[in-house]
C-alpha cells in the first residue's frame, strides 16, 4: 500500500510539473508577445473587455472592487451572455 501511494504521489508530481510548464510556456508567450509590458498588456485586456461589452456576446459586469476606483482589468469578470 505504501508503494502504491508513492508511486501515485509521483504518478501527481509528474502531472503537476507538466502543466506548470504549459503555464510556465505561456506566461513567457503572452510576454514577449506584449514586449514584457504590463501596461501594454493591461491595455490591451481593457480593449478587449470594451469589445466585449459591445458585442453583447458577453456580459461584463464589475465586481464590488470596482467601486474603490481601481483598473478595469483588475476588477471585470465576464461569462457568456444567455
Amino acid at each position: 500500500m505504501e508503494k502504491e501511494f508513492k508511486e501515485l504521489m509521483e504518478k501527481d508530481a509528474q502531472e503537476i510539473g507538466e502543466v506548470i510548464k504549459e503555464v510556465r510556456e505561456m506566461r513567457k508567450k503572452i510576454a514577449e508577445e506584449f514586449d514584457h509590458d504590463h501596461a501594454k498588456f493591461i491595455a490591451h485586456c481593457q480593449e478587449l473587455e470594451k469589445e466585449w461589452r459591445e458585442s453583447g456576446k458577453y456580459k461584463v459586469a464589475k465586481s464590488k472592487s470596482a467601486k474603490k476606483n481601481t483598473t478595469p482589468a483588475d476588477t471585470t469578470k465576464v461569462q457568456a451572455a444567455d
